[in-house]
């Protein structure tokens, strides 16, 4: 009788804190989707980092070096362009690399990349029309890049920039 009792008081209580936990949930798993974010606790000058996505498409990692030592160096991608100016032609995926310390302090940037097919070839055009840019002085700059491997749904991509900053595909 006393259990039945206080699952009939709390019951609405139990209900919540599940659906509390359920959204909690769903809003980390939807996070990193748009957003990933890495600290690192010290970096000596000239060594090399790396930042894994997870992401289904587009990005997924991105290596980099600093120039200086760097305390709690925090780097976060954020995919999107939000202000700024749409390159020319299709956009396939776009993202910001941000990072806690001044800019200049990360070079050497290697980003890896994968791009569906099916995508490329809907817009009738061939893995090497791909382009990789980055926005910088007001305008968007094509990056080198290398066609690294690729399988029955994806190519994959590295491209190299001198910096942190916008970048789009």
């Amino acid at each position: 009788y006393l259990l039945r009792h206080l699952l009939a008081v709390y019951l609405d209580y139990v209900m919540l804190g599940v659906l509390i936990f359920v959204l909690l949930v769903m809003a980390i798993k939807i996070k990193g989707k748009f957003f990933v974010c890495r600290k690192f606790k010290f970096l000596l000058s000239k060594d090399s980092a790396e930042l894994l996505t997870k992401w289904r498409k587009g990005l997924l990692r991105v290596s980099f070096e600093v120039k200086d030592n760097v305390e709690n160096l925090r780097v976060k991608i954020r995919k999107g362009m939000n202000g700024f100016v749409k390159p020319e032609g299709d956009v396939y995926t776009s993202f910001k690399i941000v990072p806690n310390c001044d800019v200049s302090l990360i070079s050497n940037l290697s980003l890896f990349f994968r791009v569906k097919k099916s995508w490329i070839s809907k817009r009738n055009a061939s893995e090497k029309d791909v382009k990789i840019v980055s926005f910088a002085k007001n305008r968007w700059r094509k990056l080198d890049f290398n066609i690294v491997s690729s399988d029955s749904k994806f190519v994959y991509l590295e491209a190299f920039a001198d910096g942190v900053g916008t970048f789009a595909v």
